[in-house]
């Protein structure tokens, strides 16, 4: 029988071959991972041996790197000395006798939606809906493959909230964390244990921007608690600094900006164990509340911090729920920051900078956050600057709104028109004012 660490000792040797190979083509471990269907994060673990995949995994880097066969070759390897040490195959009370065939039920779902309805039923196929439970079975025990099956719905989910706004699949996402909750229960090693919390953890903080994004906010507290304990659980200080800021995201929208100040803070206690894309991020919300409540000179301070910590950004090395923090999405903070400066002021070159960029970086995929900066810098405008040139932002914003299903959005929307009625007589504006308050069957309707 072959000796376990000999198994992982040639795992962790395949996997600092997989990162050697990856180098020498100059690509990050997220350019690998964008190319699969595997996180970052599950990249630095095979990279590191901690994470094995199946054969498909090395064909598919095989040839991506050019390696002719040198990956696969060394997981067969693998696998012969995996075979030399079987593990023994034990049958669970709950698999049924390979004998035994299930008979057909009276509603199969094998059959067209009309035959297998049952006689008498005068419901429609929506009605029938409202009804449907369907339970997916937890497995009693799990690994790493489960962790990346969280992983991906998660990015799934994020990727479609971003891009509709928490209206569109928010219910869907509430479903899938609830089940991924339960694999916290199952069976694991100490490593896969950490991650699947740390994995659902993510997952519950991204089904609380749903909740925030379509102004549920108490099952968005209780996201937002969820993913804190488990950060706590996957002693993971990254996650619960990102847990930390989500809340205080929520605090500040509720004004409660004293709490939110307070869980920022809270948050970089431990700076020297975040990555710098949550310092920048951390740092910008900091200096927006340092704004708020008039600290202006420690607010400059602040961002000029965030900046930095924003060019030392290794995306190697940065938690996958951090991905969403590029550089539109900084410029967009950060400006957002020096709203109140710029009011105070009465400058607003500094915001229109910072807003600009984040409005050109924001790609397809991002309308709703391209949105919020126009709509935030078109507020700026036209409350200091020229309604005209307010307008026409303000009418872009409509437009990138037209696909979103937000009520911070909606909110957003309403507070410009607001700041913009004592320009109303301005043909333009008073047009944006009309547009807003009566959406012609548009998803800006909440």
């Amino acid at each position: 029988m072959a000796d376990p660490q000999a198994v992982r000792t040639a795992r962790r040797d395949l996997g600092q071959q997989l990162a050697a190979l990856r180098k020498a083509k100059q690509l990050s471990q997220q350019d690998l991972a964008d190319q699969t269907i595997y996180s970052r994060s599950s990249i630095a673990n095979i990279e590191t041996g901690l994470q094995p995949v199946n054969r498909t995994f090395w064909e598919a880097v095989d040839a991506l790197l050019g390696a002719e066969d040198e990956l696969v070759q060394g997981y067969d390897a693998i696998e012969d000395l995996r075979r030399a040490h079987p593990r023994p195959i034990r049958r669970t009370r709950q698999d049924p006798p390979e004998d035994l065939v299930a008979p057909a039920a009276a509603n199969d779902p094998s059959l067209p939606f009309a035959m297998s309805r049952s006689k008498g039923t005068s419901s429609s196929p929506i009605e029938q809906l409202a009804g449907l439970s369907f339970e997916t079975p937890v497995p009693k025990s799990i690994d790493w493959v489960d962790v990346d099956h969280v992983r991906f719905v998660t990015r799934s989910f994020a990727i479609s909230e971003n891009t509709f706004g928490g209206g569109f699949s928010g219910q869907a996402a509430a479903a899938q964390l609830r089940h991924s909750s339960l694999l916290l229960h199952s069976r694991a090693s100490s490593e896969v244990r950490l991650k699947i919390f740390e994995a659902v953890g993510n997952l519950g903080g991204v089904v609380g921007f749903s909740a925030f994004d379509v102004g549920d906010y108490n099952s968005a507290r209780k996201c937002f608690d969820f993913e804190l304990w488990c950060a706590e659980n996957a002693k993971s200080w990254t996650l619960k600094a990102s847990a930390l800021s989500d809340m205080a995201r929520l605090a500040i929208y509720l004004g409660e900006t004293d709490d939110a100040l307070s869980l920022i803070e809270l948050a970089q206690v431990r700076s020297d164990r975040l990555t710098a894309s949550l310092r920048a991020m951390l740092g910008a919300m900091r200096a927006r509340l340092l704004a708020l409540h008039g600290r202006h000179g420690e607010a400059l301070a602040e961002i000029d911090r965030s900046d930095e910590q924003f060019a030392a950004i290794d995306r190697d090395n940065e938690p996958p729920w951090m991905s969403y923090y590029d550089e539109a999405e900084h410029q967009g903070s950060t400006g957002r920051a020096l709203i109140p400066i710029a009011m105070k002021t009465g400058s607003p070159a500094l915001v229109a900078a910072r807003m600009r960029r984040a409005i050109c970086l924001h790609d397809k995929d991002h309308p709703r956050s391209r949105a919020f900066s126009r709509t935030r810098l078109a507020s700026l405008t036209m409350k200091i600057g020229n309604p005209r040139e307010a307008a026409e932002l303000g009418w872009q914003s409509v437009e990138d709104a037209s696909t979103v299903r937000s009520s911070r959005l909606r909110i957003e929307l309403e507070r410009l028109a607001a700041i913009s009625a004592p320009h109303r007589k301005i043909p333009e504006v008073g047009d944006l004012i009309q547009e807003i308050s009566v959406p012609n069957q548009t998803s800006l309707e909440r």
